[in-house]
Order: structure tokens, then C-alpha cells, then sequence
């Protein structure tokens, strides 16, 4: 299953100039860029864009100017057009500082939702915790930075596969563990650390 992936990791430089690049994009893509008021935020925008306008339609071996993005309620982008690309890839895309990550899913039997956090030392995890996690999935994090961001990744993953952000409760009734592979009837997750990174990929069933 997880042979069908394709993820690309994008390590970011403030020190890059997005400015000569910025034609290469539409100008509503252009706009929306630039509407950050901090330049960490352009790059993070830019970098985005780039890779679904550019890296997505090499994947699926689409023309760039035939590959239409659009988005779901819950603001889950997908492929729209043309329909038999849309019918056989879907993307999820995610970022945290200096990362960004594109995950693609070649079939149209599972979902992909892709996660990065960085592991915050300072996080109150007492307080964060029952906002986020279910009864079950706090016993796991037994006051751990890294247990908090690795069963964070997991469930961010799984809610972004899904596509319903946090609009539902689902995500308070999940049962996720720290197993680097987890796998259920629904959904399959595996996640890796990379420094001081977790990087989680879900798989969730479709129909």
C-alpha cells in the first residue's frame, strides 16, 4: 500500500529569494503569496504553491496547465480536473517552520493525509492534552514532549486524510497508539522521526 506514495520533504531557507519566481504562478496565486506580512510565511506560501503547481502535475504526468487544484468545504485541497487524474491521485500537503511536506497517493482506494510537527519541549502538555487527545490516547503520553508530537502527527494525519478537519467529534473518540506502524480495519498510519521532527502519513480507507 504504502508503495503507492510519493512524499517530498522541503527543507526551507529565509535566505532564498521568492521574488524573481513569483511570474511563475498565476496572479490570484501571486496574490495570495504575498498577502503574508512575514517573509517566513511567503516562503512557506511560495513553497506550497510550487509544489502542487509544479511537482504534482509531474507525478501524475499532467500538464501543469490542464491540472485544476480546488478545495472541499473543510479546505482539503484535491485534484479536480481532468477527472482521470482526479480519479487516481490524491494529495495532502502540510508544513511546520522550516518544512514543507507533499504527500500523493497513486489509487483510488485510500486517502492520504500527511503531518509534520516540530517537538516542543515547552509545550503545557497538562493543559493541551484533553483538548486533543482522547481518555485512551493521554495514557500514552505519560508527560513526553516526543509522545505528545508523535501521537499529535498520527491523529492530525488521520483527521487530514479524512478531511473533515476538527468539525466533527471523531477526533476526541479515536484510539491512536505510538506504534510507528499502526494499521485498522479504516486506516493505516506510519510515522518516523526525523531530528527533532515526527512526520506522520495515513492512509484512510475510501467508501
Amino acid at each position: 500500500m504504502f508503495n503507492k506514495i510519493s512524499i517530498i520533504r522541503v527543507v526551507l531557507d529565509e535566505s532564498f529569494n521568492i521574488k524573481p519566481y513569483l511570474d511563475w504562478f498565476s496572479l490570484a496565486d501571486q496574490k495570495k503569496i504575498i498577502s503574508y506580512y512575514r517573509y517566513k510565511d511567503r516562503l512557506i506560501s511560495f513553497t506550497s504553491h510550487l509544489l502542487q503547481r509544479f511537482y504534482l502535475p509531474y507525478i501524475t504526468n499532467c500538464a501543469r496547465g490542464k491540472l485544476v487544484i480546488n478545495y472541499t468545504t473543510h479546505f482539503k485541497p484535491y485534484i479536480s480536473s481532468p477527472k482521470d487524474i482526479a480519479s487516481n491521485f490524491n494529495f495532502n500537503i502540510t508544513h511546520c517552520y522550516n518544512q514543507v511536506v507533499l504527500g500523493i497517493y497513486r489509487g483510488n482506494d485510500y486517502a492520504i493525509g500527511v503531518d509534520i510537527e516540530h517537538i516542543d519541549s515547552k509545550i503545557n502538555i497538562d493543559e493541551m492534552a484533553p483538548m486533543v487527545f482522547s481518555k485512551s490516547e493521554r495514557k500514552f503520553i505519560d508527560n513526553s514532549p516526543a509522545n505528545f508530537f508523535k501521537l499529535w502527527t498520527k491523529k492530525e494525519a488521520l483527521i487530514k486524510a479524512l478531511g473533515t478537519g476538527f468539525a466533527t467529534d471523531f477526533y476526541q473518540d479515536t484510539a491512536l497508539n505510538l506504534d510507528d506502524f499502526e494499521i485498522t480495519n479504516n486506516y493505516q498510519i506510519i510515522t518516523c522521526q526525523i531530528a527533532n521532527y515526527f512526520l506522520s502519513i495515513c492512509l484512510y480507507k475510501q467508501g
